[in-house]
């Protein structure tokens, strides 16, 4: 009888252990996921103020010269489809009821990305002005753990936040 208690104790050692392994390593990939969609944003969004930054026709968009990709609404339309190709490429999904308003407690200037009319798609996006001539884009994206057994819901949740580089203004 001794046997079998210290077996069945060892198994559960184990289902532990093993379950244990098994959550940090999600856990892991998840944040990676949020960094790499961050990382993808900030790309996106210097990658198309590079592009339409001066006046030139690129690819059909009419001269445009105010900078970035969020200034026209054409242009916005087309970085924030990029943007949305490349997160679902790479299997970065986001759809708790995040609302990225509530996120500014005042250290970001406007809200850029999701406007009333977007549809939330997992990232947020905010607008912050260094001076009269010059800002810069801060970029937050999720990293968020569900475990639906049991009914426990979400495990846990934060944010990861990156900068672009500063842009200067005309």
């Amino acid at each position: 009888m001794k046997s079998a208690t210290g077996s069945t104790l060892l198994l559960y050692v184990i289902i532990i252990v093993v379950g244990i392994v098994g959550a940090i390593f999600i856990a892991t990939n998840n944040y990676s996921k949020a960094y790499k969609a961050k990382n993808s944003i900030i790309a996106s969004v210097d990658n198309n103020y590079n592009i339409y930054h001066g006046n030139k026709i690129i690819a059909g968009v009419s001269t445009y010269s105010s900078g970035d990709c969020f200034e026209d609404n054409s242009v916005r339309t087309k970085c924030i489809q990029g943007i949305s190709a490349s997160l679902k490429k790479m299997g970065y999904f986001m759809n708790s009821g995040v609302n990225c308003a509530n996120l500014n407690d005042g250290r970001y200037d406007e809200l850029t990305y999701p406007k009333s009319s977007d549809k939330f798609e997992g990232y947020c996006i905010f607008k912050n002005y260094v001076n009269t001539k010059s800002y810069y884009y801060t970029v937050i994206t999720f990293n968020h753990m569900n475990v639906n057994v049991l009914g426990i819901g979400t495990l846990y949740k934060t944010n990861v936040y990156g900068q672009t580089r500063i842009y200067f203004m005309e």
